[in-house]
């Protein structure tokens, strides 16, 4: 596994958590407080635009990594075996 492979997964992993502390800060809030008190909608955005930039930034290092596959392929003329430059 490269170091894209490594970025990649853990950029996708920080993204599921904070979208889903967003959701779980959510639904708590509002059962807890009602949907009349909208003090919590603050940290709920926060959380899921932090969600959309790891997400996309994940994004980026899985086309970086295919970027490097196709560079390796053009240079050595043969296929790397996938998570491996």
């Amino acid at each position: 596994m490269n170091s894209h492979s490594r970025y990649a997964r853990g950029l996708a992993a920080g993204a599921v958590c904070l979208a889903f502390a967003g959701v779980a800060v959510a639904v708590w809030s509002a059962l807890t407080f009602g949907l009349d008190d909208g003090g919590y909608v603050v940290p709920v955005v926060g959380l899921l635009y932090g969600g959309t930039v790891l997400a996309w930034l994940a994004s980026r290092e899985r086309a970086a990594e295919e970027t490097d596959r196709h560079a390796h392929i053009e240079l050595l003329g043969e296929i790397p075996p996938r998570g491996r430059t």
